[in-house]
């Protein structure tokens, strides 16, 4: 019993380290969460800007020009000519396109554009595109009224922008759950490294392991009992963070998909603490543990997608991933988002608590530590 007061003692002891990361957690979590949600309705609009076009060439190709910049930006006509400089300045257009005489031929266009605007350079960028479109179909031996019909063809394709959410068939509550669960395994994984470590280091000082050998507790009770507080520590924070979820997740339901997170939290809670377990057993001073703690934390979150999602990220990395816990806890609640069964999840649940056994093993195996606590 003295053994488990001890073991939260020495938690206590470190606390504001511990308790760290869950206020970075729920600053980052309350951020997100709330600006997923006031941006759920937002739509994409292309960007009009007003410009002012003299067209002294008064071609057929000049005249298609001038339409298709109609098309893109707003032209602005009843100005005078004098004063289109004073007009810039003043932001009453954002860009002045002079197309000269020899137009047809020469395909330059003079271009002016207000230096406070920003986006006037997307006018230039369609005018060079324009006509950058119409000189390939015309040297590719197109007539001249064919030119245009296939340059306007090709440039009034439009590409409908979605959001991801969108896309899916999972509603947004259920897409909220999916981040948070996801973001969560972060200061899971790092408050029970640096407790379990913590402990374990102190339990490895050379002063503190000559008293155990001569207390009447046997090695493998003590072994035993330090397990069991990690556990006790893992479910104290893993039943913390349901409880957060339940207050922070907007129009929160208590489903299946909750039930289903909640238990691929707890597995990933379980394989966390194993993990920890062996490095508490490899490294055994602080210096090397906060670098091991860091390196690994960072390193499994960025890969396996915790703070990028798994869409975004590459095969390559995707596969170094496999190596991590977090992978296969991260594609189970992709599962859950996609409204997937317990039994769909189960392969998944049984690589993370075969992850756990053999933490278990190596811990046991391992004799001699890589770095050792001589305090």
């Amino acid at each position: 019993m003295n053994i488990f007061k001890n073991y939260f003692k020495i938690v206590r002891n470190h606390k504001f380290s511990v308790l760290l990361y869950t206020i970075i957690f729920l600053s980052i979590s309350i951020f997100f969460l709330n600006s997923n949600s006031s941006n759920t309705d937002a739509d994409y609009s292309e960007v009009k800007n007003n410009v002012y076009i003299e067209d002294r060439s008064n071609s057929q190709i000049s005249k298609a020009l001038v339409d298709y910049i109609g098309k893109r930006e707003k032209i602005v006509s009843d100005l005078d000519k004098e004063n289109l400089d004073d007009e810039l300045f003043y932001r009453t257009i954002d860009a002045i396109i002079m197309i000269p005489e020899d137009f047809e031929n020469t395909k330059e266009i003079a271009y002016k554009s207000s230096p406070q605007s920003m986006y006037s350079f997307l006018v230039k960028q369609r005018v060079n595109e324009y006509i950058d479109k119409f000189d390939k179909y015309s040297k590719n031996g197109y007539s001249l009224e064919e030119s245009i019909k296939y340059a306007n063809s090709d440039l009034d394709k439009t590409i409908k922008v979605q959001k991801i959410n969108d896309l899916k068939q999972s509603n947004g509550d259920e897409s909220a759950s999916r981040f948070y669960f996801n973001f969560v395994s972060y200061p899971l994984l790092s408050q029970i490294l640096l407790a379990v470590t913590l402990v374990m280091s102190s339990y490895y000082k050379e002063t503190v392991n000559k008293r155990q050998r001569v207390s009447p507790v046997s090695e493998k009770r003590t072994n035993l009992i330090l397990t069991l507080g990690h556990l006790v520590f893992g479910i104290i924070f893993w039943i913390l963070y349901l409880l957060i979820c339940i207050v922070l997740v907007k129009d929160f339901e208590f489903n299946q998909v909750f039930l289903l997170a909640a238990l691929n939290s707890f597995v990933f809670m379980i394989s966390a603490v194993t993990l920890s377990m062996l490095v508490g057993k490899l490294f055994q001073d602080s210096n090397s543990l906060s670098v091991v703690i860091n390196v690994l934390v960072l390193g499994s979150s960025f890969l396996s997608g915790v703070f990028v999602p798994m869409e975004f990220l590459g095969e390559s990395t995707l596969k170094l991933a496999r190596i991590f816990p977090n992978y296969y806890y991260i594609l189970n609640n992709s599962l859950i988002d996609q409204g997937k069964k317990l039994s769909e999840l189960i392969p998944n649940i049984l690589i993370l608590l075969g992850f756990s056994l053999v933490f278990v093993v190596l811990t046991n195996v391992v004799k001699k530590p890589i770095t050792k606590n001589e305090e």
